[in-house]
């Protein structure tokens, strides 16, 4: 399984070095201010160095492949609510990780509804054999397959209706 995690990448000539730490404000290799560069999900197939380790897209530099993180949260239609989706997803339900507060007294959304992640192609979601099902822009969800979340798409967990927006 593929390691994921944030990173700010330095953009310096030959310099490419993969920061970890988020809240450092300058490259930990040549000391360029890197504070503004946004942070990128990094994928390690777990080999830290070498040909094993390089992917489509890399540089020699950096020879890892990595895309732009667009963080999302889904915005209640009738009431406002936010909820943030973190970088490595979450679970929507009564039970779930994401906000499970506001889920926890609605009958109609199950222990664990639906689930959301990120892939390399962007979010997903996957109805996990709820009971009232889950909606994308008026489309009932196949129960256990993953359906491409985009922002302005419309879902819907049981009576719960969403919008899908970048932070």
């Amino acid at each position: 399984m593929a390691i994921r995690k944030e990173v700010r990448i330095c953009e310096a000539d030959g310099c490419g070095h993969i920061n970890e730490d988020l809240q450092r404000l300058e490259c930990g290799r040549c000391g360029i201010n890197i504070s503004y560069i946004p942070p990128k999900m990094l994928a390690e197939d777990g080999c830290p160095s070498g040909e094993q380790g390089r992917k489509a897209g890399a540089t020699e530099a950096n020879p890892y492949k990595t895309q732009t993180l667009q963080r999302i949260k889904l915005v209640g239609r009738r009431d406002g609510v936010e909820i943030t989706v973190p970088p490595m997803g979450g679970i929507i339900g009564r039970e779930g990780d994401l906000e499970p507060d506001y889920f926890c007294h609605n009958d109609f959304v199950s222990r664990k509804h639906a689930r959301i992640f990120f892939s390399d192609a962007g979010y997903y979601i996957v109805d996990d054999n709820s009971h009232n099902g889950t909606m994308i822009n008026n489309t009932l969800l196949v129960k256990g397959e993953k359906y491409p979340l985009c922002p302005g798409d419309s879902i819907v967990f049981a009576n719960n209706e969403f919008v899908v927006r970048t932070l």
